[in-house]
Order: C-alpha cells, then structure tokens, then sequence
C-alpha cells in the first residue's frame, strides 16, 4: 500500500483545507496509508485519524523554519513515503516541500489553496505578500506535480510555465450534494428553533478573518435595513475577529438584528434556513462555502475578488466589494427569489465528492 504524508491540517475543522484533506482522507481509506502534518496537536483529530490507521505528527511552525525543515525530513526519512503532499496557502511555507525534496522522495505534489493573505495590518500584508512572491520563484524547483483549486490559485503560487504545462491541474473542491441539497421541511423546523419565520435571512458562512471581510457585511446589512426592517443577519462561524465585529453591530445598533451563530457542525442546516448567501471576501482560492450554498439552493452574491469558477448555478452575482450600493440592490432583486434545490447542477458541473477519482489526485 501507497505511503503518502499530508501536510498541513489544523484541527479538522477550522477551513476550507481541512475540509479538503478530510474529504481526501475519507475517499481514500483502504487505498492509501496516509499521515498528516500538523502545527499543533488537537487530540480529538489524533484519536480520529489513529483510529483510522494514520498517525498525525506535530512539527514546529514557520516561526522556525529550521527547525520545521529538519522535524519534516527527520519523519520522512523514519517513515519511507512514497509521497509528500502540501496543502498550502503561500510559498512561504518552503521549508517542508524542501525537506521532502532533500530527503529525495520521489513524488511531491504542491497544492495551492489560496490567492491571498489573512492579515489585518495592510503594511504586514505587503511585506508577506513580497516574501510570498520571492519565494515563488523558486518553491516549484521542489516539487514534481502542481495543483491548485482554482487557476487564479495556482497563478498566486506557482510560474506561468507551471500553469500552463501538464504538470499543472486545477482539482475541484467537491461537496457532497445531498447533504447540502435544498429540503424544504427542514428549512421550515430550523427557521423555527432560530425564530426566523417572519424574516427575511441574509447568511455568511466562514471564519472570522481579515479574508472573509466581515466588517462589509456588518455595514451592508445596517444599509439594507433601511429598506427592510424584517431582515436578519446570520454568521455561522468563529475566529480572533468575532468579538470586534460584535461590538460594531453593537455601535450600530443592530445588535438584536444580528445571529452570531459560533461555529456549527452542521452547517448544511443553517444553509436551509437562509433566502440569500453573501461571500464578500478579500480574496478566495475557490471559495467552496458558495457551492455549499448554490447545492441548498440560495441566491448568492460574492465578491468579484472570488474566482469565477464557484458560480455553478445562474443565481450568482459578482460584485466589487468597493460598491455596497450594488450589493443592497442585488439583495432587493433575490428578495422574491423562488428557491430550487441545485445539487444536480453542482453533480452534472463535477463538484460531487463522491465521484472525485481520489487515484487521480494521490496516483
């Protein structure tokens, strides 16, 4: 059986990456024997993928970059994989494809999933948005295949000649349609239990980040207020800028307008419940929140810093985060939206999870 050592995931539950790499892991049981890497050990995550016959192992983090070289090549080399996959978010993140390169395994796959930096502090965003393309220059060198989840992910990582050879392949981030596909009775109970028959739901789903631009959904709901009274707000989701964007509904005084919903480990459910989804992120590799809504069948409005691949459906706007006038009036054209399920749309378009060729990414 195939060795592959995966790098890097959180706690499992933290991002679209863990999500990716757990949706890999599930497809490939019996296939493959694959370990994952990680910052920082979340024991539920180790008891899981224990049971399941994979170690997780702990190795420093790009604070010490030496140290992460040595730690990664160090459980390569004790464990003989056949294979070293990197999900990874910016070059940056050199020092593990570096230590697989050195430790000479034969096949190392770098998987791009994003286009951006996280970070609040636009002079540090600058300064790591200049490492990331130095780093870029050279962190391909390491690898054998390289993959991305969108070509404008795989154009933030990796050269044009990369992009644009057959080493390259976009990999679609699949979901599981049924899961997600629009159930008109368990809208009306969740609607119920969340005390939102009578109003109209705007919905966001994701981390409380730089990157998903909370502070723009805050503004734009206390602007579309003024046209509609019987609205609510939801953010199913947690993160270091939960408490400021809390204070702002606060200052705003739409406080009792808006759910701050932590985060869910049913996240299909809260889909049922909204009429529109926003996604007005900073930036986005994909952006697989949006075909999660597109399956339950929302409207949605998205950021035009979004690729354009996550529109599957014809119910999907891109708008400049620079303009929430446009955004008001889109919210007001979805208002009388007649919901449809679109997990056919989503199957027939290649992002259903269960027919992803799992062989075809870890082959």
């Amino acid at each position: 059986m195939k060795k592959i050592l995966v790098a890097y995931i959180m706690d499992g539950k933290a991002g679209g990456i863990d999500r990716y790499l757990l949706n890999v892991f599930e497809q490939s049981k019996g296939e493959f024997k694959i370990d994952f890497l990680t910052n920082k050990v979340r024991i539920d995550l180790k008891k899981y993928l224990e049971e399941n016959g994979s170690n997780l192992f702990e190795v420093p983090n790009l604070n010490h970059p030496i140290s992460q070289f040595k730690k990664i090549k160090d459980i390569i080399k004790s464990n003989n994989y056949d294979m070293v996959y990197f999900n990874i978010s910016t070059a940056i993140m050199f020092p593990g494809v570096l230590a697989a390169k050195t430790a000479q395994v034969k096949k190392i796959i770098i998987h791009s999933h994003s286009t951006g930096f996280d970070c609040v502090n636009k002079y540090k965003r600058k300064t790591f948005e200049f490492a990331h393309k130095i780093c870029s220059k050279f962190l391909y060198k390491f690898g054998t295949d390289f993959y991305a989840c969108s070509k404008p992910a795989g154009e933030w990582m990796f050269p044009k000649k990369i992009v644009n050879s057959n080493q390259f392949k976009v990999i679609n981030n699949a979901i599981d349609t049924e899961k997600f596909a629009f159930n008109p009775k368990k809208r009306i109970s969740v609607r119920q239990k969340l005390g939102l028959e009578n109003f109209f739901v705007i919905g966001h789903m994701g981390n409380f980040l730089y990157q998903k631009n909370h502070k723009f959904l805050i503004e734009l709901f206390k602007q579309y207020l003024d046209f509609n009274n019987m609205a609510k707000l939801i953010l199913v989701g947690d993160g270091p800028l939960e408490l400021e964007i809390k204070q702002m509904a606060i200052d705003y005084k739409i406080q009792d307008k808006v759910i701050f919903a932590g985060r869910q480990s049913n996240n299909q459910d809260y889909f049922q419940a909204m009429d529109i989804f926003l996604l007005p992120s900073h930036f986005e590799g994909f952006g697989i929140v949006a075909l999660e809504a597109q399956c339950s069948g929302l409207p949605c409005i998205i950021s035009d810093s979004v690729p354009n691949q996550v529109a599957v459906t014809e119910k999907c706007k891109f708008i400049s985060i620079d303009d929430k006038e446009k955004w008001v009036k889109a919210i007001i054209d979805f208002e009388n939206y007649k919901r449809e399920d679109g997990s056919k749309l989503l199957l027939e378009a290649g992002f259903e999870l269960k027919n992803q060729n799992i062989k075809t990414i870890l082959s």
